[in-house]
């Protein structure tokens, strides 16, 4: 999800410059449940300060400064209260500094799945559909940046 939205960019592997120098985890260590990310807009990174305001616009009402012909899943994002973890910087090869912002699947999905022998013991759909949400409403908030300033 994150990677298909075209404005969220993982932290991961995959970034150049990271590298991950910790040693192979197995077990319940070895399942990810954060995801670290980068808000894209104009095709760069935003800095801290702007994640710092995406996290805290995240966490209000956001329908009253939105054009009325958004969609109606738009329009249930906009006025969901969304709980993410805070921005923090992280610094580029090329000396600039920009923020990531993190997602994490709840404990209880977490413990509740790791320890199912036979499967998951409870269904993940709403653990989905709250990262919908939650995306959703960043690209709301990306799409309509003027609208907030």
């Amino acid at each position: 999800m994150i990677k298909r939205s075209g404005f969220l960019m993982l932290l991961d592997s995959d970034c150049e410059g990271y590298s991950d120098k910790s040693s192979p985890l197995d077990g319940e260590m070895a399942v990810t449940t954060i995801f670290c990310f980068f808000l894209v807009r104009n095709e760069r990174a935003l800095p801290l300060s702007d994640c710092q305001f995406v996290y805290a616009a995240l966490e209000l009402d956001i329908s009253p400064v939105l054009p009325e012909q958004i969609d109606e899943t738009e329009k249930i994002a906009a006025v969901q209260r969304c709980r993410i973890g805070q921005p923090f910087p992280v610094c580029h090869n090329d000396g600039t500094v920009s923020a990531v912002l993190r997602i994490s699947a709840s404990a209880r999905v977490v413990t509740d799945n790791i320890v199912a022998d036979e499967g998951p013991l409870i269904d993940i759909a709403d653990e989905i559909k709250r990262i919908e949400v939650i995306i959703t409403k960043i690209g709301l908030i990306l799409r309509y940046w003027d609208c907030f300033n």
